[in-house]
């Protein structure tokens, strides 16, 4: 036997962003603690421990976005300003990430991989 939910009754539509779960200044929070997760993993990320670290940041970091970008069109009252606002951060986010990245060392290839093989027939 299937028992149906009843509808949710809201009384202005500033308040449905509430049903969403959670308030948006926690999500807004681990956003914010994602992306240092996100920048070590990525620090350690030749090891397991660096990609496992990486990953968690990434999902931790993507949940949150996900949840702050469904409520922009709330504060914004427009969905169009609340896409740029969004595109904006992600381009933020990947240009620190980038930024980063390019400051990290990497290592020397040993000399065994640098030599061509003898080509044979050819």
């Amino acid at each position: 036997m299937a028992v149906e939910a009843p509808p949710i009754q809201v009384e202005k539509v500033r308040d449905e962003e509430r049903f969403f779960g959670g308030d948006i200044v926690w999500w807004v929070l681990l956003l914010v603690v994602s992306i240092p997760i996100m920048l070590l993993g990525l620090a350690q990320a030749p090891t397991v421990g660096g990609f496992v670290i990486l990953g968690v940041g990434g999902v931790l970091g993507g949940v949150a976005f996900a949840q702050v970008m469904l409520r922009m069109p709330y504060f914004t009252k427009g969905f169009a300003t609340s896409v740029l606002i969004v595109l904006a951060a992600s381009i933020v986010i990947a240009g620190v990430a980038l930024l980063y990245s390019m400051t990290l060392p990497v290592p020397t290839a040993p000399p065994d991989v640098m030599y061509k093989p003898p080509i044979s027939g050819g």
